[in-house]
């Protein structure tokens, strides 16, 4: 989905359903969109998301300086025109894959 501005006050700002985009490194080297599941407002430099992907959950650290496309997250526009539900399937990471020529670090 279309990537949405940082919020202004990383996690507060956060919500479950939020859907995100992560950069995850080896073995899986891409990024994949997961669903927030729970956001702990008082954590800023220990994991503060957990996030709900197709492989199962993950705790993420999220803040503003670790936001953007050449960085380790992004927050997604929730669902698309074409989409009758709210989630747009993950991203998979392969050498063929063009998804990581516009986001990455």
């Amino acid at each position: 989905g279309p990537i949405l501005p940082c919020p202004s006050r990383v996690p507060y700002d956060l919500q479950i359903g939020d859907v995100i985009a992560a950069y995850f490194g080896a073995p899986h080297s891409g990024w994949y969109e997961g669903e927030i599941v729970q956001v702990a407002v008082n954590r800023k430099r220990l994991d503060n998301i957990c996030a709900r992907f197709e492989d199962g959950l993950c705790t993420l650290l999220c803040s503003s300086e670790n936001f953007g496309p050449k960085q380790m997250w992004v927050l997604l526009k929730k669902g698309h025109p074409d989409q009758t539900h709210d989630a747009a399937p993950a991203i998979h990471a392969s050498a063929t894959d063009t998804a990581t020529d516009t986001i990455g670090p």
